[in-house]
């Protein structure tokens, strides 16, 4: 019992309880492989039933790594639907995009064509307008209507 009280901090060594009790060295002071007191004072397997106990409750580190890869798994596979649905929108989108781009290049075509009709029958108007002597300019009118102004006027002045 007296060494017991004259312990100090540095002559305890402390190890973690998930390795495995022969893994787990027991120091006090310069001995070694001191076993623990129980409860009552005594050499008991206390401490071995919670070694084992957080041998139950600590996971492994394969199983902490195949955990981490499950939940990154999962992760990735979200983002991948995720990507993919945001893929088949855009598809839609183009498909959307392609189809009013259609639209407005017959729309266009449709346009030219009647351009093209209305530009031809201003020219046909023209060269009738010309051959009926409707293709006058205003100038050319006036001059004409003086012109046979003073025909009648001189009609007139005759009879």
């Amino acid at each position: 019992m007296a060494i017991f009280q004259n312990l100090q901090e540095e002559d305890i060594e402390w190890r973690a309880s998930w390795l495995l009790p022969d893994e787990v060295l027991y120091r006090c002071g310069d001995f070694d492989w001191v076993p623990l007191l129980g409860i009552w004072g005594a050499v008991g397997y206390a401490p071995l039933l919670s070694i084992e106990e957080h041998l139950q409750v600590v996971p492994s580190e394969l199983e902490i790594i195949r955990q981490d890869f499950e939940r990154r798994n999962l992760e990735l596979e979200k983002k991948i639907e995720q990507m993919e649905e945001e893929k088949m929108n855009l598809r839609l989108d183009v498909n959307v995009q392609k189809l009013e781009a259609d639209k407005l290049i017959k729309g266009k075509h449709k346009a030219e064509e009647e351009l093209d009709s209305l530009k031809t029958d201003y020219k046909k108007l023209r060269l009738s307008m010309r051959t009926a002597g409707l293709g006058k300019t205003s100038e050319q009118w006036r001059e004409e209507i003086r012109e046979e102004r003073n025909k009648s006027d001189w009609w007139e002045r005759k009879f």
